[in-house]
């Protein structure tokens, strides 16, 4: 007798990890496992170009060290070897701000000063608004019904440090990553970390303060990097400590399906176009594929899908799971920009971030040589550069050639670089980047709610929930396959009784 089914929708890193991890936790043969992606190709976001010695990212960059679900995948797939920390060398970082790069204040965690010194020194603010960031330390703390609800990340900063600061200062920093509008982000999804600090000191600087004493790390001679890098910081302590793997991030994603190769069924140009309960319990997978349409049977079924797609297979089953169309995405785009070593020597360090203010399209720009020099051999240097956020779409409706002529002039503004490069790269994302605005979190926890006892042994897993960087990803996609399996043994116990019972 053949064991139950578990299909898993969609095949980037949650899906992958997600199939890998259930397949981990059970003995051989034990569940039969099959994993259903669109498109011809897996890895979802994570994509590595590979040629003629170059090693780009032309999706996420990097993982974060201390985010434990990381560093376990990348150890369990054996290539441990293959991890290469972020360069010391160059470690920082600029704004760009009112047409001027200027350095990030030393000593800034998470937006927020650690010192006194912090907002004294910070060239980037005006003496006004130093004097409206140091009003942090006598504002009060939250109200209590203000706890009681999500809120603004944005406004919750505007009202501890000031407009100046957080325009000039926190929003490049913090919604970066996540090609987001910090006065529209919620602050329970992305950095409940902040609130924590104002509930235990009342003052955001006296707690950043407190937490660099605690860490014995000298914030006053560091400044933040890597910052558009990974979304959310697990921990205060710093520096904020990147790897990649050697051969890019892709090498994930390749063992992964290594690993399920054998084991499972990995289906690509396989698109799920309902999902429906059967009275035995089980769900019928309607699939569209080049050969036609076919129904599969699944005992269980993890969706790993961006939230729109969730939200049009699940509605049916849970009304709640429609609210899932709520989460909007935003599209960006990578352009990576390839110069003889020597032109980028002049250039400042690591990379640099960008205000909303800016009219530059660019969000943020990284010196991938500088930060990575693995990436090119040679007297070659690499820039990477992101564009588009959420509410600055318009630079996106250019074609490729149009959108690097556009980056160009802006580097050649900001760099002064006007040499034309040697290489030139664009991938574009659309409607890749989810957003996690005021209300996300209890959202997500109703819909999960819900689907627990409208559609029991259906579990939601990826960005669109509990974290968009990859790490974030992995420990959704663990999480997903452990309640699928307890689902699957309880399930199992339960028709053991019902077969008794009738004995």
């Amino acid at each position: 007798m053949s064991g139950p089914r578990v299909v898993i929708i969609g095949g980037g890193i949650t899906g992958l990890t997600a199939a890998y991890t259930t397949l981990q936790m059970t003995e051989q043969g034990r569940i039969r496992c099959t994993l259903l992606e669109s498109t011809s190709r897996l890895g979802g976001k994570i994509s590595t170009y590979r040629e003629d010695n170059l090693v780009l990212e032309l999706g996420p960059e990097a993982l974060l060290d201390s985010h434990q679900s990381a560093a376990t995948l990348v150890r369990d797939l054996g290539v441990s070897a293959e991890t290469i920390p972020v360069s010391p060398v160059v470690q920082e970082t600029h704004l760009l701000v009112n047409g001027q790069l200027r350095k990030l204040p030393r000593g800034t965690v998470l937006g927020v000063p650690s010192h006194l010194k912090t907002v004294i020194r910070a060239p980037l603010v005006t003496p006004f608004g130093k004097l409206r960031a140091l009003m942090d330390y006598f504002i009060p703390r939250s109200k209590p019904d203000e706890l009681k609800k999500d809120q603004s990340l944005g406004l919750f900063l505007r009202r501890r440090l000031g407009d100046e600061w957080v325009d000039r200062i926190a929003e490049p920093l913090l919604a970066t990553a996540s090609g987001a509008n910090l006065n529209d982000m919620s602050l329970e999804a992305t950095y409940p970390q902040l609130l924590e600090l104002e509930h235990q000191y009342r003052s955001l600087l006296v707690g950043t303060g407190r937490e660099r004493q605690a860490s014995g790390f000298d914030y006053s001679t560091s400044t933040e990097t890597s910052s558009w890098s990974t979304h959310r910081v697990s921990r205060m302590a710093y520096p904020i400590p990147l790897f990649t793997l050697r051969n890019g991030l892709q090498t994930l994603t390749e063992q992964l399906f290594d690993q399920l190769r054998d084991a499972a069924e990995v289906r690509t140009d396989a698109t799920v176009t309902q999902i429906r309960r059967l009275d035995t319990g089980q769900y019928a997978i309607s699939i569209a594929s080049e050969s036609g349409t076919e129904t599969l049977l699944a005992d269980a079924v993890i969706v790993a899908t961006p939230a729109s797609v969730s939200s049009q297979l699940l509605c049916s089953l849970s009304a709640k799971a429609a609210k899932l169309s709520a989460i909007r995405y935003v599209s960006t785009a990578t352009v990576i920009l390839g110069y003889p070593q020597g032109v980028l020597d002049g250039v400042p360090g690591s990379g640099f971030l960008v205000s909303r203010d800016e009219p530059t399209g660019i969000t943020a720009c990284n010196i991938v040589s500088r930060r990575w020099p693995h990436t090119s051999t040679g007297d070659r240097g690499l820039i990477r550069c992101d564009v588009g956020r959420s509410g600055q779409q318009e630079w996106l409706g250019l074609d490729d050639r149009a959108l690097t002529n556009h980056v160009l002039s802006k580097l050649a503004d900001t760099l002064h670089l006007e040499e034309k490069p040697w290489f030139t790269r664009v991938k574009r994302w659309e409607k890749a980047i989810p957003q996690y605005e005021v209300g996300h979190a209890k959202l997500v926890s109703e819909v999960e709610t819900h689907l627990a006892s409208d559609a029991p042994g259906i579990f939601i897993a990826g960005a669109g929930y509990h974290g968009i960087g990859v790490p974030e990803c992995i420990a959704s996609a663990r999480i997903a396959a452990e309640k699928t399996i307890r689902w699957l043994t309880l399930r199992s116990q339960s028709f053991k009784k019902q077969i008794s019972g009738h004995l």
